[in-house]
């Protein structure tokens, strides 16, 4: 190859394909093929260098031997001329156009007059015969440019290219539509809720090495970073690895691989520096590598020394901003540090966590609420869970959580962003063989999920499905909780082969993908069967006729306002059915809340304000507005209170039923075809021999959307347990003669506002529907204006001026 060697002065990108060379070059290339020695056949392109710059096109030219060139014109595009030749390489195409180019006179000195003798001025396309190539180059200067930084730096770039490019297989057969799998048009791994898509598992780095941890790239989600202990079967190697996988393409092989002298037990992408990865090590020091640096060795590493950690760095964690952000690390030391990224010499602060007999805290996991910097919560081997917080009058420990019966293996801060605020909630697992979920309200467990029967290492909740988490324990099993379907036993599990220990667990941040790192040094790559997040987003009503107390105060009422009135959903799918098993409060209001709660007699909204004024046995309207229909039923009940200062009870309701009118069935079916925002009117009959100075009526509204298992076996939308509304409204029911209500009844509400439309000549109630006010893009940049146009256009009357606020 010394003549392809003489042709490699400084290429941009050289693809071997069994004896052939090709360099690729600006938006052309050279194709070097090794005919019959000495003869070299190069196809290329050059015209002018108009303003000394090269230029490609579509010349050709031939070598007749390793000393003499010929140059020819040839008019086929290069495209086309591959094509034509069988030169074509399939991935290549395009990648040129994504590698800078070199300086032109370093592949042709002085516009190549040195080389043809013609002038730079030449225009058109040229011939030029026995020319003689004088610089060949000697083996000692073939080597110098082999061993030159700026070659090895390219022969990595573009080795990795390569690899990327031969590892990519498309299978043109296909069939998007199913109806080639079989019968149903479905084949078996369809009906998987997990399946496996490819593993990772380097022999020369990750062999006999136990994965310690895994963190994804902000920047580039393909990439996954993943730390390695040491493998006692080789001594010789270093006993740290960190291995960068790339999950976009099919390549087997590591796109970085970094190590250090001692075992990497914790890594992470510094999150504001897309080229930095972190890693924490056995030794107590925190290492930094540099995927720019053309070396595998740590270009940063912090000081063993007393002033910094002593013990193993088992979780590292950057919070904060781009201008303000630091990394943090815990140790069992019982240290806290903070570090910057700018010097790693020493930390610039250093919490000591001590349990509350004044013992070093051994933690061996750390998770920081989505958005927090201050506040996290740490896992210790003496099985508790703390908070804590880094700054502030109480900087330390603050809170203890006792529950596990043995050392705390992975802490999981809930992270999925919604309507309701989940960020409060926390996973542990423990050796003890189980799951607990904690909150942070909260200083006991709120539910233990004990289904494993071995060491459970590693928990992480789904970034984008609020109610799904996996785990992975000691007997090589990956477990899928869906708390919207179950909570005695996983929605799905697999068992990976070999049965390994499966130590760490990550999402790929888009949510379709599960990792797994077991004991070997193996990482494994699972498909996760979409779960629609619908079954977990909440719907929202309110009772509207007659007004519920939540809401009384859009019509007028001398009440509190209640900008979530339509959020009264038992604290959520899992506060009812995980925290409080099922409970509800008769309201609508979280069942663990201190009594008396919100929207019960006494508590902030319950003032015994009597709404509507009825008569027995009358056939009353009822209104309900859903701002987020979720399909399911409504039911309404009555319970004969007369006392406004006394909570009803859920057995005084369960006695009056309020049927619909003219049936006999409590139930209201919300039809299928409905909108999502829908208001839902009909008529309901008053108990015939009922009457009272003070009712509280009550709608529930059971959610149809949830997952679950029907009582005919099957699995199907709408027969898992449902979400939970509740409303309640006071009324009064009182005899009549003839029908006719009594004259001291007052059937109007004296706080209802009336309005007159230009367009018609009736009169109108003024009725508050809006939800959420915000802003007009002229007004968004005053401070404070949100806030200005939520508390004025949500009162009564409002104060919504069109130009400043708008209400969606």
């Amino acid at each position: 190859m010394d003549n392809q060697i003489n042709a490699l002065v400084n290429p941009q990108i050289a693809i071997v394909e069994q004896n052939k060379l090709r360099i690729v070059i600006g938006t052309d290339y050279l194709n070097v093929e090794q005919l019959e020695e000495p003869k070299i056949k190069v196809e290329a392109s050059l015209t002018t260098c108009a303003r000394k710059t090269c230029h490609a096109r579509r010349n050709a030219f031939v070598a007749e031997s390793p000393t003499t060139w010929d140059f020819q014109d040839s008019r086929v595009p290069r495209h086309e001329k591959s094509k034509k030749k069988g030169k074509a390489f399939k991935h290549a195409e395009g990648m040129e156009r994504k590698i800078p180019m070199p300086n032109c006179s370093t592949l042709r000195p002085s516009c190549w007059k040195t080389v043809t003798g013609l002038p730079c001025s030449t225009t058109e396309h040229t011939k030029i015969e026995s020319h003689v190539w004088k610089n060949e180059l000697s083996e000692e200067q073939k080597q110098m440019i082999i061993l030159s930084e700026d070659f090895q730096r390219f022969l990595n770039r573009t080795g990795r290219i390569v690899e990327r490019a031969l590892g990519e297989s498309v299978n043109i057969y296909s069939d998007y539509t199913g109806t080639m799998d079989g019968e149903d048009g479905m084949d078996e791994k369809s009906h998987q809720r997990i399946s496996l898509n490819r593993w990772f598992f380097c022999d020369r780095w990750s062999r006999n090495r136990c994965v310690t941890s895994m963190d994804w790239s902000p920047q580039f989600p393909e990439l996954l970073a993943a730390s390695y202990n040491n493998n006692d079967d080789t001594p010789n190697d270093p006993d740290g690895v960190c291995l960068v996988w790339n999950t976009k393409f099919k390549k087997t092989t590591p796109e970085f691989i970094f190590h250090c002298q001692s075992p990497v037990m914790s890594t992470t992408f510094a999150r504001f520096h897309p080229n930095l990865i972190i890693g924490g090590t056995y030794s107590g020091q925190i290492v930094l590598w540099d995927n720019r640096v053309q070396k595998r060795t740590p270009i940063q590493r912090t000081p063993l020394s007393a002033s910094a950690h002593t013990h193993p760095v088992y979780c590292l964690n950057v919070v904060g901003v781009q201008n303000a952000h630091n990394l943090i690390s815990i140790s069992t030391d019982g240290k806290l540090c903070s570090w910057s990224l700018d010097m790693l010499s020493q930390p610039h602060e250093i919490l000591e966590l001590h349990s509350k007999q004044a013992k070093p805290i051994a933690a061996t996991c750390l998770a920081f609420p989505p958005g927090e910097v201050n506040n996290f919560a740490v896992g210790s081997e003496d099985g508790n869970v703390y908070s804590a917080c880094r700054h502030g009058a109480k900087a330390g420990v603050l809170e203890t959580y006792e529950g596990h019966q043995g050392p705390i293996t992975g802490i999981c801060a809930h992270g999925v962003q919604g309507g309701i605020d989940f960020s409060h909630l926390f996973l542990t697992s423990s050796i003890d063989w189980t799951i607990k979920l904690w909150s942070l309200k909260e200083n006991k467990c709120l539910y233990s999920f004990e289904h494993n029967g071995d060491y459970v290492y590693d928990v992480a909740w789904s970034p984008t499905h609020p109610a799904l988490f996996a785990a992975v324990d000691d007997s090589g099993r990956l477990d899928l909780w869906n708390l919207n379907q179950d909570t005695e036993v996983p929605t799905a599990s697999v068992v990976i082969d070999g049965s390994p220990a499966l130590n760490r667990v990550s999402w790929t941040p888009s949510g379709l993908h599960v990792t797994v790192g077991d004991d070997s040094g193996k990482i494994w790559v699972y498909d996760v069967a979409e779960v629609p997040n619908y079954t977990f987003v909440s719907g929202h009503g309110r009772l509207m006729d007659p007004p519920a107390r939540n809401c009384m105060w859009r019509f007028g009422y001398p009440n509190p306002v209640n900008y979530n009135d339509n959020e009264l959903f038992c604290g959520g799918y899992a506060v009812q059915w995980v925290q409080n098993k099922g409970q509800c409060g008769v309201c609508g209001d979280a069942y663990h809340l201190h009594e008396p709660r919100p929207h019960e007699a006494g508590g902030e909204y319950a003032k015994g304000t009597i709404v509507r004024h009825y008569t027995v046995g009358q056939d009353i309207d009822v209104e309900i507005e859903l701002t987020a229909n979720h399909l399911g039923r409504f039911e309404m009940y009555l319970c004969p209170n007369n006392n406004p200062r006394q909570v009803a009870s859920q057995e005084c309701f369960d006695r009056y039923p309020l049927y619909v009118s003219g049936t006999r069935d409590v139930r209201f079916e919300i039809p299928q075809d409905t909108e999502r925002k829908a208001i839902f009117r009909y008529k309901v009959t008053l108990p015939a021999y009922v009457t009272c100075t003070q009712c509280v009526m009550q709608w529930n509204y059971y959610t149809g959307n949830m997952w679950g298992t029907c009582e005919n076996g099957t699995e199907a939308n709408g027969c898992g347990r449902p979400e939970t509304f509740r409303n309640c409204a006071d009324v009064s029911i009182v005899t009549s003669t003839a029908g006719v209500p009594p004259l001291f009844v007052q059937q109007d509400n004296p706080f209802l506002l009336y309005y007159k439309d230009y367009r018609s000549p009736n009169i109108f109630p003024l009725v508050v529907r809006s939800q959420v006010c915000l802003s007009t893009p002229l007004y968004r940049r005053i401070p404070g204006m949100n806030n200005w146009c939520q508390t004025n256009c949500l009162r009564y009357p409002p104060n919504c001026p069109a130009t400043i606020c708008q209400c969606p």
